[in-house]
């Protein structure tokens, strides 16, 4: 929602044409490890069961990092929220993230699975799910 609400408020950049120089630009004397991390990003991630989720991240701190995004997985769409501590920026790193699919019909997935001779099962007929992810990893 805070992404629709950003691109339907932001202006249209234009194009504009400028000479070429041939001069090469000056490069930058900050090494890359020194050099500040965006506040603002997009992730992408795919796996089973959770299927396919696109999510935007804040970066309010050095050391703090939030998602808030959606996703599908074949039967439903679902939502997803997490937090992320890096304790010095870079390296060691935990993450929390909450989420829930909705009901959906599970059956057509079967099908795709099983072959046009399954016929459905009505216990796939509302099959949603809330989740917890916890994890260890390596910021770079």
């Amino acid at each position: 929602m805070t992404l629709l609400a950003v691109l339907a408020t932001s202006t249209t950049a234009f194009a504009q044409e400028s000479s070429v120089s041939t001069a090469e630009a000056p490069r930058s004397t900050v090494p890359v490890a020194a050099r500040p991390l965006p506040w603002m990003g997009l992730m992408a991630d795919a796996g089973l069961p959770d299927g396919m989720q696109g999510s935007l991240v804040l970066r309010p701190a050095k050391w703090f990092r939030t998602s808030l995004g959606g996703g599908y997985n074949m039967i439903s769409k679902g939502v997803r929220a997490g937090a992320t501590l890096v304790p010095w920026g870079r390296g060691p790193s935990g993450t929390l993230e909450v989420g829930r699919y909705f009901d959906g019909d599970a059956n057509a997935a079967a099908r795709s699975f099983l072959g046009a001779g399954f016929q459905g099962a009505p216990v796939l007929q509302r099959i949603g799910y809330d989740y917890v992810n916890a994890h260890l990893g390596l910021d770079f």
